[in-house]
């Protein structure tokens, strides 16, 4: 049986994120056999079910899928302002410059096993993916943040101190308490999702 390395990893994700649903499908099956003392075969297909049971039903598939190990950024399609649903390895960056041509080299290796972190596209140039983006960890031209990802609970506590220390009234006292901004990531990412985030950001 292969490993989840070596399927390719948008399908993977597809099938992780729908695992729920036949086991739900089945387990619902079963039950209105037994209630009605039928094979299952003969139970009718369009089955009306109440608002109640449609929500049960999701939250008991949620569940199910936490409990297997999904995660959700990886149902949805990724946003381009965080790490993707197929983030795999990372290299280390050193604040703001572009990757240096050992972690490129890295990045290539990482592209070439996992594809973009984004989409998950194998074929191109790689780019080294700051994340979180230099927007948000440095701020742009003015000083002014950039979105934070609330997902990351040190990246979103950094955020905090750094909104606390800056609404600070003394320049001294400021500058004493400054907080670093937080340590930032490759990520591998395809050419067109590079351009995608460089509309949004």
């Amino acid at each position: 049986m292969p490993t989840e390395s070596e399927v390719c990893p948008m399908t993977y994700h597809v099938c992780e994120s729908r695992i729920a649903r036949p086991i739900l499908q089945v387990s619902r099956s079963m039950n209105m056999a037994a209630r009605l003392g039928e094979d299952v075969d003969r139970v009718p297909q369009r089955v009306k079910y109440s608002e109640k049971e449609l929500v049960r039903d999701a939250l008991v598939g949620l569940a199910v899928f936490k409990f297997a190990g999904g995660r959700f950024r990886s149902i949805l399609p990724s946003d381009v302002r965080f790490p993707g649903a197929l983030a795999r390895a990372t290299v280390p960056a050193r604040g703001a410059d572009y990757a240096t041509h050992a972690a490129k080299q890295k990045l290539v290796t990482l592209y070439r096993r996992w594809g973009c972190h984004h989409c998950g596209k194998k074929s191109g140039r790689v780019i080294g993916d700051h994340m979180p983006p230099n927007i948000s960890a440095h701020g742009n031209t003015k000083g002014r943040l950039g979105p934070v990802n609330w997902q990351e609970p040190g990246e979103a506590l950094n955020r905090l101190a750094r909104q606390c220390v800056d609404a600070l009234p003394n320049q001294w006292l400021r500058n004493r308490l400054r907080v670093d901004p937080p340590s930032q990531r490759f990520y591998p990412q395809c050419e067109d999702c590079s351009l995608k985030q460089s509309k949004v950001s």
